[in-house]
């Protein structure tokens, strides 16, 4: 009859013996086990393992760290929330160079998931803002800076966030029928920006 314990059991049997398996012995001897039940472990029949596995004393002490696990819980949606950033900059038209800057992707990285999102991008030359898309990529800034006067102060990847909202704002005001990419924006922006913190 199987009980409560049998799959925790038979966890930790599936690990002693891969872990034997892979030389690993050391690791199996810091948890707690001698050479000598190792050695028996080793040999034990399909019986035996069934009759471990089933039995009513649990091989392992279990307790959940719950400080811990709030961390890697936080750590799990920082890792979503970058991950649907990422994907979006890429659906935006983020170049490689942008990419690699915020996120330390490689190209390889990039590639692949481009792929993935079935996404080509353009040989040629990208499309320069016009002059009505100009003025619109410099107001949404300056309505951006003035929410978060930081990403004026800081290229980290807040001010991504900022660049990524003026494209996708620009491209719902644009008659163009190309839209410009996040890379054109970035292009357009990053000069006046630099500019205007050297004239300060």
């Amino acid at each position: 009859m199987i009980n409560k314990n049998s799959n925790l059991n038979l966890a930790i049997l599936h690990m002693v013996h891969n872990c034997i398996n892979h030389g690993k012995i050391q690791s199996l001897i810091e948890m707690g086990f001698t050479t000598e039940q190792l050695q028996r472990m080793k040999d034990l029949s399909y019986s035996q393992i069934v009759h471990i596995a089933n039995s009513q004393v649990l091989l392992i002490n279990v307790s959940i760290n719950t400080q811990m696990f709030d961390v890697i819980l936080a750590r799990a949606g920082e890792y979503e929330e970058r991950i649907r950033i990422i994907d979006k900059a890429i659906s935006l038209g983020a170049s490689i160079e942008t990419l690699n800057s915020y996120f330390g992707l490689s190209t390889a990285d990039i590639s692949c998931s481009r792929k993935l999102k079935d996404l080509t991008t353009s040989k040629g030359r990208l499309r320069k803002p016009n002059e009505n898309e100009k003025i619109i990529i410099w107001q949404k800034w300056e309505a951006q800076k003035a929410d978060n006067p930081k990403i004026e102060q800081f290229n980290d990847e807040n001010r991504l966030l900022a660049y990524m909202d003026i494209t996708q704002h620009v491209s719902m005001l644009s008659d163009e029928p190309d839209p410009l990419t996040l890379t054109s924006v970035i292009n357009e922006l990053e000069p006046l920006i630099n500019l205007k913190k050297n004239e300060q």
